[in-house]
């Protein structure tokens, strides 16, 4: 069976790499203004974003455990689900991608998804690995994090199904139904010793992405901040604030009243008056 798996997976890591350079992505048409050269690990992310589960049983009878698994990796390849094409009825609604992110230790980039109706979210994270030493206990140098979260920043699931923060493996995967309203999906560089380390992420579902990059809080709406002069002091600017709200309009903090009335203009000088000339 491997023997006949191995190029199998080949020929689709080609037509995904083809479906990137001929403009497939993000329309489902062929549009060559969208070309793009794709990462090794944006392919790979590709394929095991699509991959399906596969049923059966284990030596002692029980039932396999679903994808990610030790028995079964990510499931069996299905280039139909994988990648968004406007021709086939069983591609995602929406597939959005973004590849060679570069990360550092401690750093958190959020991509704000917006699901109107209920959809099934799949994302899977890949990256390549620095090589460890062979005396390492564990052999994952560069150590990144996917993370999905719901209102209020709470925790709704972590890649590949864990428990805890998956510290073997290079590739996370995050399979969950959601219901409408706001989520976020958190990519975090837990450990990167030396450096920044690039990834590639598969996001596909039926959403929309609001916004995205570091420093990003997808349930708190940045603040903005410029000053505005009061139109009766000029020389004393004030400060004003307004927040960025999911709707087109801004909200402005009401201008504060004046303290004290504006002083009057100064008088002009009286105008002088011609002194009477005295004889000698």
């Amino acid at each position: 069976m491997h023997q006949w798996a191995t190029p199998v997976v080949a020929a689709a890591a080609a037509l995904v790499r083809q479906y990137f350079i001929e403009g497939f992505y993000p329309t489902g048409v062929s549009e060559p203004a969208d070309g793009l050269q794709p990462s090794g690990a944006l392919v790979k992310a590709v394929m095991l974003n699509g991959a399906d589960n596969m049923e059966g049983f284990t030596e002692v009878g029980l039932p396999i455990e679903p994808a990610p698994s030790c028995r079964q990796g990510y499931g069996r390849l299905n280039l139909a689900r994988a990648l968004h094409l406007q021709a086939e009825v069983a591609s995602p609604a929406a597939m959005q991608v973004y590849d060679q992110v570069g990360i550092e230790t401690g750093q958190k980039i959020e991509y704000c998804l917006h699901v109107a109706s209920a959809t099934q979210l799949r994302a899977t994270l890949a990256w390549y690995d620095r090589p460890s030493l062979l005396s390492a206990a564990t052999n994952l140098v560069n150590d990144l994090d996917l993370i999905l979260l719901g209102s209020g920043d709470i925790p709704l699931q972590l890649g590949n199904l864990e428990l805890e923060a998956d510290r073997l493996n290079t590739v996370e995967r995050l399979d969950r139904h959601l219901d409408p309203g706001l989520y976020a999906l958190r990519v975090e560089a837990h450990r990167v010793p030396i450096g920044s380390q690039e990834f590639a992420l598969v996001i596909t579902g039926d959403f929309k992405v609001s916004q995205s990059g570091p420093g990003v809080d997808c349930f708190v709406p940045p603040l903005h901040l410029h000053y505005r002069q009061h139109p009766l002091l000029h020389h004393a600017p004030y400060l004003q604030t307004h927040l960025s709200l999911p709707h087109p309009h801004a909200v402005p903090i009401p201008m504060p009243p004046l303290l004290f009335p504006p002083r009057p203009a100064p008088r002009p000088p009286p105008e002088p008056t011609a002194l009477p000339s005295r004889r000698p």
